[in-house]
């Protein structure tokens, strides 16, 4: 296993926070783009890596000293050994792994005191943060670290004051001061932290529609929410802004999630109690006023993706869609799989949907996919191929690129077409500014997740007593030709733009009569 497979094809998990261990270390290995975290505990002999999470690595300790220490832990193929001196509460020295050394440097970590009452757990938690997230996260600007710290002291101050509610949300804009769609604290879609009310919704041309509910409520399918307690729901959406950051489109996706949570609204103060939800819903010409529980709180570390919603195949036997049609379009009838193709003859045209930077659980693997675009490009030679990538979040970025260079490789022939949408973030970012450079792709659909130059990778650290888990970026992935002449990227690419030339956003009856508006206007580009 070479450095660079395994910095980016292990999920990022979180490092524990609440490990009582007497002698715990943590710090970073100075890899110049992409520090990795690691935390030590030389009395259980363990090591934990920011790219690797919950996994325990075993150390071997093989000489130790007043002040010196070497010692090694084998992932995989790789050896990782280490060499160092002890100062006081500091720990430098050298790593050696992959031929490559490496300076570190760790510090002694010392966990607090089990929390007398909710202010001091709280005040905790903001420790975590000031101190260990605040060390390891390279995305904020130099002002944007001073407003981030700021804006704790604050917080601390009015802990007494606030609901748990509100500090979660305050935390959580706190953290989005970053402008980095990766640096954020986890309350929906990655886990789920705060209870949800009984309906999923989405954002359409012509307003804020329920997609989903559940038996209770299916009368509500299909109407048009014009009102969260006493806001609009645009009102609504600028209060819940910001809570995670990202591009515009990314705020909308992120919305989709907020809106649906007495918790968040709450804590936002667009509601002024968190056990329900009054939504002013219009359906069929008529308004009316609803009120909806909170569903109990399901405690998650599983992701959860508001686009699956959209899709009548995605099933989930709580929550019934509103569309049901019998004629599925290409874009909603494969939720579950990560990626998969279906050509078009009537259009010559071959679809890609790429939903998910990572490798499908049934079917064919990355390399067998690989093959079977290949074998499709060469005996169908469509007049152009789609990669639809609207609905990837991410996932492990350098996983697609032996297809992608073989799609560039046919792109003298074949023209391609990538489809961007709100929920292309990440991974999904890559693959599109990839596709941009190296085949000439023309965007089509909504803006990205965000920019294309943003700060990635990165860990998570758990806070000790709300348990909340905030995520730290250290890799630079640097896709525009703006220079940033002290940062070292991680990934490096040299592109315009990714804004789609070809615009096209869905209106609620465009979803509901099964229309593509991204394909349409591809075909129609092509005619």
């Amino acid at each position: 296993m070479n450095k660079e497979s395994f910095f980016s094809a292990i999920a990022v998990c979180c490092l524990y926070a609440t490990c009582a261990f007497a002698q715990t270390w943590e710090g970073e290995i100075l890899d110049t783009s992409r520090p990795l975290v690691a935390l030590i505990d030389f009395d259980r002999k363990i090591l934990y890596f920011s790219t690797t999470g919950n996994t325990p690595w075993t150390l071997e300790v093989s000489s130790t000293s007043k002040d010196a220490m070497a010692f090694s832990t084998q992932i995989g193929d790789s050896s990782y050994k280490f060499f160092g001196m002890q100062k006081d509460d500091v720990f430098e020295g050298t790593a050696v792994f992959d031929g490559q050394r490496h300076a570190f440097i760790f510090q002694r970590i010392s966990f607090p005191p089990k929390p007398k009452n909710r202010v001091e757990a709280w005040d905790q938690d903001i420790d975590v943060l000031e101190t260990r997230f605040f060390r390891y996260d390279h995305s904020f600007s130099s002002a944007g670290r001073a407003e981030f710290l700021k804006h704790l002291k604050i917080l601390r101050a009015h802990i007494p004051d606030l609901s748990d509610q509100a500090i979660e949300v305050a935390l959580a804009r706190t953290i989005a001061l970053a402008h980095n769609g990766h640096t954020r604290l986890y309350l929906m879609r990655n886990r789920t932290e705060v209870r949800q009310s009984p309906i999923r919704v989405w954002w359409f041309t012509d307003g804020l529609y329920i997609i989903r509910a559940d038996k209770q409520h299916e009368a509500l399918l299909g109407c048009r929410i014009l009102r969260v307690g006493n806001m609009t729901t645009m009102e609504a959406f600028s209060k819940v802004r910001y809570i995670d950051s990202g591009s515009a489109t990314w705020q909308r996706y992120m919305s989709s999630y907020f809106l649906t949570s007495p918790d968040i609204l709450f804590g936002a103060g667009v509601l002024s109690s968190d056990s329900t939800e009054d939504l002013t819903i219009s359906c069929n010409g008529k308004s009316s006023v609803v009120t909806l529980p909170s569903t109990p709180l399901k405690k998650s570390s599983a992701p959860q993706e508001a686009w699956h919603d959209l899709a009548p195949a995605f099933l989930d036997h709580d929550l019934i869609p509103a569309f049901q049609a019998q004629t599925v379009p290409l874009y909603l009838q494969r939720p579950n799989e990560n990626y998969w193709s279906h050509y078009l003859p009537a259009e010559k045209v071959l679809y890609v949907q790429y939903n998910r930077a990572q490798a499908n659980e049934q079917g064919s693997s990355p390399d067998e996919f690989k093959r079977q675009i290949e074998q499709s490009l060469k005996e169908k030679s469509p007049r152009a191929l789609v990669f639809d990538l609207r609905f990837n979040t991410g996932g492990n970025g350098y996983l697609a690129e032996p297809l992608l260079h073989a799609i560039a490789g046919h792109a003298a022939q074949t023209p391609v077409f990538v489809i961007t949408g709100r929920a292309t973030f990440s991974a999904g970012i890559m693959a599109a500014a990839e596709l941009r450079q190296w085949a000439k792709a023309i965007v089509v659909g909504e803006p990205a997740g965000d920019d294309i130059d943003f700060w990635a990778e990165g860990g998570n650290l758990t806070l000790p007593n709300s348990g909340l888990t905030a995520h730290y970026a250290n890799g630079f992935h640097h896709y525009s030709a703006a220079s940033y002449p002290s940062i070292v990227p991680y990934v490096k690419l040299t592109i315009d733009t990714l804004a789609p030339s070809l615009p096209a956003k869905s209106s609620w009856s465009d979803y509901m009569a099964g229309k593509d508006v991204a394909m349409e206007a591809i075909i129609h580009r092509l005619q």
